[in-house]
């Protein structure tokens, strides 16, 4: 099964939001075909088109990656694709951070700000590559997810904190 068709059936199976948009793009991209056409597709160039409008309409990098299982060839042909979508998701994600408060002073904003994060690793005892990664997750994964790993764990056996 091609790459776009397993990234097609997980998205129709666990992110159903993802699904409806990108059959809208598809849609208006591609008006003499279906969708079922693209995406059972064996053209390599339709078959990015799919996982690239499936990732740009939400689609999570890790989740794609994690769940479509692909080979070494696939991964080879999709690292720029992937590589693209995961820093256009991690700016999304920075985005919608709180706006920062401005003195007017490049300098004294920014050893505020160095100083507030600089205390923020002390309390919580991680280094800031940790610390970035964290503030990610937080905006990035949601409770529901928590609970899919916490169910998963289970299920394995395997001990969860």
């Amino acid at each position: 099964m091609a790459v776009g068709s397993r990234a097609w059936d997980y998205a129709v199976k666990y992110a159903p939001s993802v699904v409806n948009k990108a059959k809208e793009i598809l849609a208006r991209s591609s008006p003499d075909k279906s969708v079922e056409q693209l995406v059972n597709s064996k053209s390599a160039t339709t078959q990015a088109v799919v996982v690239k409008t499936l990732l740009d309409s939400g689609l999570p990098v890790h989740e794609f990656v994690r769940q479509v299982q692909l080979t070494a060839d696939e991964a080879r042909q999709y690292a720029q694709m992937i590589a693209s979508a995961m820093v256009k998701q991690r700016d999304a994600v920075d985005s919608r951070q709180t706006p920062e408060t401005s003195t007017g002073d490049v300098e004294v904003d920014r050893t505020v700000r160095n100083v507030e994060i600089e205390d923020m690793l002390d309390l919580l005892g991680v280094s800031s590559d940790n610390y970035a990664t964290l503030l990610r997750c937080l905006n990035s994964h949601t409770s529901n997810d928590v609970e899919k790993f916490q169910l998963d764990r289970q299920i394995r056996r395997q001990a969860y904190r």
